[in-house]
């Protein structure tokens, strides 16, 4: 299935799935959804309903794909996507306000590089 929505493409025969779920009791599903990483590290879900009327792709952020794995993938699975999560107590939060443009470059590689934003962010760091 491919969809334009706000101006991207979403092609569910060139983007990578990463997983699937069922919706519904298992005796009375009503549907599945699947989640897909498009090439340039983008998330976006497909839901599939047998009751309506076809299938609807909606883009999700990274922070959401990673809830969404956290629910239905198993460990190694998110960890071969996200990396490791984080149990280190020592790291402080950070509210930015970067370019729109900037943002969607850093969750793209971070996607890339299966690492969350703030792991490809003290990368980077180190490296300079």
């Amino acid at each position: 299935m491919k969809k334009v929505i706000r101006g991207k493409v979403y092609d569910t025969s060139t983007a990578k799935k990463l997983g699937m779920r069922w919706i519904g009791a298992e005796f009375s599903r009503s549907g599945w959804e699947e989640l897909y990483r498009k090439k340039t590290g983008e998330f976006f879900t497909l839901y599939h309903s047998y009751s309506d009327s076809g299938d609807r792709i909606e883009p999700i952020t990274y922070e959401e794909a990673q809830r969404w794995a956290e629910e239905h993938l198993d460990g190694d699975d998110y960890i071969s996507l996200f990396g490791e999560p984080e149990e280190d107590s020592t790291k402080s939060a950070l509210n930015i306000y970067i370019r729109n443009d900037t943002a969607a470059k850093l969750k793209a590689e971070a996607g890339r590089q299966g690492v969350s934003i703030g792991e490809l962010i003290e990368k980077m760091m180190k490296e300079n």
